[in-house]
């Protein structure tokens, strides 16, 4: 079993360096690069959460989308535009009036249809809170 596990990293590995693939990810905010809690993807631009995707694979990323769930309130979707490979582009999704009582939970999923080809869904979606 570790050895196809070995395998199958290596596959990814090749193809994320031999310019076939993209790979999306959701990134925190500029001042919590390192972390990985959940409050590390509170980015508050006044009413909006900004949302961070980053393309590290070796191919642009076409246009895809980015929906939000905040718990008890309707989903939002958003259209990203196209990502260049090694490159970063933010989104601004408003934030649901009364979500922070007194936290706002939500969590981002980018390209949740799996329109764009990549060797990894598994770090498409991340949870996050605002504290209140």
């Amino acid at each position: 079993m570790k050895t196809l596990a070995f395998f199958q990293l290596v596959g990814m590995t090749a193809l994320l360096f031999s310019g076939c693939v993209t790979e999306l990810t959701v990134l925190p905010r500029p001042n919590a690069a390192g972390r990985t809690d959940h409050e590390a993807f509170c980015n508050i631009d006044g009413n909006d959460l900004v949302i961070r995707i980053q393309n590290s694979g070796a191919k642009d990323a076409p246009p895809t989308t980015v929906l939000v769930e905040f718990p008890g309130f309707p989903s939002q979707t958003v259209v990203t535009p196209a990502i260049p490979k090694q490159s970063v582009v933010e989104v601004k999704v408003p934030i649901p009036a009364g979500c922070h009582n007194p936290d706002c939970d939500f969590k981002i999923t980018v390209d949740p249809n799996n329109q764009v080809q990549e060797p990894r869904e598994d770090n498409n979606v991340q949870a996050g809170i605002c504290i209140g």
